[in-house]
C-alpha cells in the first residue's frame, strides 16, 4: 500500500474522488432500502385483481430522480412508481419511506 502524505490527502482530486465514491455508495444503499418497501407494498396488494385476472396494483417504472439531502450532500435517487390500475377504485397506501407527491 502506498503512503499518502498529509498534503496529498487534502488535494482536491483525492477528496473529490472519495466524495464521489461515498455518494455513489449512499445512492446504492438508498436504492437497496427502497426496493424492499416496494416489494412489501406489492405483496400486500397481490391478491387484488381487476377484470381478466390482472393485478390491480402494479409497478410501473420509476418516478423522475429526486435529490435527497444526506450528510455527504445531495444524492439523486430513483423512486419506483407503484400505481393502482386506472379502473381500480380502492386507494393504495404510499411507501412509508418516501412520499409520492408527483402524480
Amino acid at each position: 500500500m502506498t503512503d499518502i502524505t498529509e498534503n496529498q490527502a487534502q488535494s482536491p482530486e483525492l477528496v473529490g474522488g472519495l466524495d464521489n465514491i461515498l455518494k455513489n455508495g449512499a445512492q446504492r444503499l438508498l436504492a437497496q432500502a427502497i426496493e424492499p418497501e416496494v416489494n412489501v407494498l406489492l405483496a400486500q396488494h397481490s391478491e387484488l385483481e381487476i377484470d381478466g385476472g390482472k393485478r390491480a396494483v402494479v409497478r410501473n417504472g420509476d418516478l423522475p430522480e429526486r435529490a435527497i439531502q444526506t450528510g455527504l450532500g445531495q444524492v439523486n435517487v430513483r423512486i419506483p412508481k407503484v400505481r393502482p390500475l386506472y379502473h381500480y377504485q380502492q386507494s393504495v397506501t404510499t411507501l412509508p419511506m418516501i412520499s409520492d407527491t408527483e402524480h
